[in-house]
């Protein structure tokens, strides 16, 4: 059987071998949209940034099987996802061997992650949205502000075209019970766009699951499993003039799923909770002139959650957040650069948490890339963050280079040093019966380097080595208390040290037919240095539910109106507790999809069958969760165009 280190030694042959290929010269520039993760750059190949950074466009994210943005990450190198459950069960990001809350989520610049928990729940936002996706590894605080220690996740929402008009209607079934419908419409309207789409869908989710007991290995049927959720979303465009561009997003969601908890052998639990989240964002940009770009934002957010187990606890979340900024772009030859300012009120109502849970926090920043001389550019960046409940300010700042040492190859060396933090979430500090009020921000120290190389000879292909490592200290866990409470304590210290190799290639074949092709390998270590408490034994411990080897492959084969996908992904071990004592094996989870699209006189009529899990493996993400065996979906998409 092949290892991931003898794949890993292998691909870095195929590295070397695709760099003499090149060697013979190429200079070209790939891609063709601008990378916004890095800010005002003008940069639209990854290949030119000084770090790790992955892009998907709308055609990928379609290819993809799963409907929810847990299905799309899962795509990414370096990225896991950890999933309570099948279907729309809580579902969390991490990167680079930090946690959830570490991982800045955003939406067309707008941070998604709740200053509740500084989380987002993936399962809560569907991928019918979205167009494009920029995952950036390492911290960028100063950039973002808070969170962004393990990296960050920009989401790029469809907007609406102009001159043009669109209609389309998708029926989908599926294994358990799923059946979903949506609906989406396009329309121009003189200088006016407009793009509607609505989505439901639900299940049962009473999906198959092997439990082993003590003495036994039983198929079961996960029950108090089922979800129904409705999403709305609203975008309009308005050329206020020839320069100015108005935009409005409106985007409202609302679930309602069963929680059955940790399968223990016993019934289910007979919990459930409901969520209601509207997002706004109302935007200007301006181009004042052919180097300057203006851009106000303005959002407003309103997410309600609540739980019940039907006993004893009934616990609600109002979470309300006010945010706003003014950026300012510059263009001027060699220099591409932005500053702006941020002021954000973020409120909690909870009957779990202390009343009058608030926040203002201001910010102001400045970023650029500069081409110091033809093959090598800089990038700096400096924020500062002020957060008016824990009266503390956090200064960050980046540093960061590209240098392309031949001109007539397509090779690039990359490094970046950084401080990021995480201030502390309103559940950490407010909490009635253990919040600690006096907590100070979460810090680390984040740099990588690494090299990457694209050519189109033969293949349009890309190869990515990238290792970083982060150090962070203040970090905050709930620690048991003499009340019999726990509560949280700026104590721990952890390293994070993440290898990850990168590599695509594509190619045309002919006019009809075209071949993709996608692999990874990252190596995570990630260890406490520090000890808790007086004679704690698990210093250099590896951190639970990091595994140490994950691998990913992808293959995509189009012919005319045919479409076919194979996606693999493998999860090394996974330690369940800090004693490193239990684990989670490794688990390799296969899925495919085909499509057919049919062309009509006045419609498209696209057909698609989607595989889930065809090696029918027993596995969990979680401890206690099991997660759905061999399952089906097929989709039908009537597109008026």
């Amino acid at each position: 059987m092949i290892t991931i280190k003898e794949i890993f030694i292998c691909s870095i042959f195929f590295f070397c071998f695709l760099l003499s290929m090149a060697s013979a010269g190429d200079s070209t520039k790939y891609s063709t949209e601008e990378i916004r993760v890095f800010g005002n750059t003008g940069i639209s190949s990854s290949a030119l940034l000084p770090g790790f950074v992955q892009v998907i466009n709308a055609d990928q994210i379609s290819s993809k099987n799963g409907e929810d943005l847990s299905d799309l990450l899962k795509l990414f190198a370096g990225v896991s996802v950890r999933e309570y459950g099948g279907g729309p069960a809580l579902s969390t990001v991490s990167m680079n061997g930090s946690g959830a809350e570490h991982t800045l989520i955003l939406v067309d610049g707008i941070k998604l992650n709740s200053v509740q928990n500084n989380q987002f729940d993936l399962s809560l936002l569907q991928k019918h949205n979205i167009s494009r996706m920029e995952v950036l590894s390492g911290g960028m605080s100063s950039m973002y502000g808070s969170d962004a220690i393990g990296g960050v996740i920009n989401i790029v929402t469809k907007k609406a075209a102009p001159n043009r008009s669109s209609f389309a209607i998708t029926g989908e079934m599926g294994s358990y019970g799923l059946r979903s419908i949506g609906i989406n419409g396009m329309k121009s309207l003189g200088n006016i766009n407009l793009l509607l789409s609505f989505n439901e869908e639900s299940s049962e989710n009473s999906f198959d699951y092997i439990y082993q007991s003590s003495d036994e290995i039983i198929l079961k049927q996960r029950e108090n499993s089922s979800y129904s959720k409705r999403d709305f979303s609203a975008n309009l465009n308005a050329d206020v003039s020839p320069s100015t561009v108005l935009s409005l997003n409106s985007n409202y969601f609302t679930s309602t799923r069963d929680l059955p908890g940790i399968e223990t052998g016993s019934l289910p639990s007979n919990s459930y909770q409901e969520d209601a989240l509207w997002r706004n964002t109302l935007s200007l940009i301006s181009e004042v002139s052919r180097s300057i770009i203006i851009t106000g934002k303005l959002g407003y957010t309103n997410d309600l959650m609540n739980y019940s187990d039907k006993l004893i606890t009934q616990s609600y979340y109002k979470n309300i957040s006010i945010t706003g900024s003014a950026d300012a772009g510059l263009s001027l030859g060699q220099v591409n650069g932005n500053a702006g300012i941020e002021f954000n009120r973020f409120t909690l109502q909870s009957n779990e948490t202390v009343a009058g849970a608030n926040r203002f926090q201001s910010a102001i920043y400045t970023g650029a890339e500069v081409e110091v001389y033809d093959g090598l550019r800089i990038f700096p960046s400096v924020r500062v963050d002020y957060f008016s409940d824990i009266d503390k300010t956090a200064a960050t700042a980046n540093f960061g280079l590209n240098y392309k040492p031949l001109s007539n190859a397509g090779l690039y060396l990359k490094a970046r040093a950084g401080n990021n933090f995480a201030a502390p979430s309103f559940n950490e500090l407010y909490w009635k019966t253990g919040g600690n009020s006096d907590l100070m921000p979460e810090r680390s120290f984040n740099y990588s380097f690494g090299l990457a190389f694209e050519s189109e000879k033969i293949w349009k292909s890309s190869v990515e080595i990238s290792y970083s490592q982060i150090l962070t200290s203040e970090k905050i866990i709930w620690t048991p208390q003499s009340s019999g409470f726990w509560t949280p304590e700026n104590l721990r210290e952890t390293r994070s040290e993440a290898l990850i190799l990168n590599m695509s290639a594509n190619k045309d074949i002919g006019k009809k037919a075209s071949l993709g092709a996608t692999f990874s390998v990252t190596y995570t270590d990630a260890r406490k240095t520090k000890e808790d408490f007086e004679g704690d034994r698990n210093i250099g411990k590896q951190l639970v539910y990091v595994p140490q080897f994950t691998s990913k492959a992808g293959l995509d084969l189009s012919y005319s109106n045919l479409r076919a996908g194979v996606f693999y992904d493998h999860i090394g071990t996974r330690y369940t507790n800090v004693e490193n004592t239990k684990s989670l094996p490794p688990t390799g989870l296969l899925e495919a999809n085909i499509q057919y699209t049919l062309p009509l006189s006045l419609f498209y009529v696209t057909g698609k069958l989607e595989a889930n899990n065809i090696l029918n493996d027993d596995y969990q993400m979680i401890a206690g969760y099991p997660m759905p065996l061999r399952n089906f979906t097929f989709k039908i998409n009537l597109e008026y165009r």
